[in-house]
């Protein structure tokens, strides 16, 4: 994970970016998807915070329409991201209406959405789907 000057290698960026989703035992649940090029994961912690990774597997990038309506309808959150340039940084926010958030994933990439505040309380499923 750390080079042999200590520099950060992307595998520590995306152990980072999962940690941040995924510890503390979180509620988990595993979005359908419509396209074997996505995987997503999706968590919900104790003070009712709703966190999504979604990866793209391959090159092209896609515009991802992600129906959380089931979890979420509406919030603020933060967009970041793990690619070839930004290492787990900010690159967006998120203002979700209506549970479907849209965002952009590049070509083999990692995104998550964090620190949605969530407000509905029956939990059935979610989607994730490439528009």
């Amino acid at each position: 994970m750390l080079g042999l000057s200590g520099q950060r290698r992307a595998a520590y960026y995306a152990l980072r970016m999962g940690i941040r989703a995924l510890q503390g035992g979180k509620a988990s649940f595993f979005p359908i998807t419509n396209s074997s090029d996505l995987m997503a994961v999706a968590t919900l912690d104790c003070r009712n915070n709703f966190y999504l990774l979604a990866v793209n597997y391959r090159a092209k990038s896609y515009t991802v329409n992600g129906d959380i309506s089931a979890l979420i309808k509406t919030g603020n959150g933060t967009v970041r991201e793990l690619s070839l340039k930004p290492m787990d940084e900010v690159v967006g926010s998120l203002k979700l209406k209506g549970g479907n958030p849209t965002f952009a994933v590049r070509g083999r990439a990692l995104f998550s959405l964090s620190s949605i505040a969530r407000i509905e309380s029956q939990i059935l499923g979610v989607r994730i789907g490439i528009t």
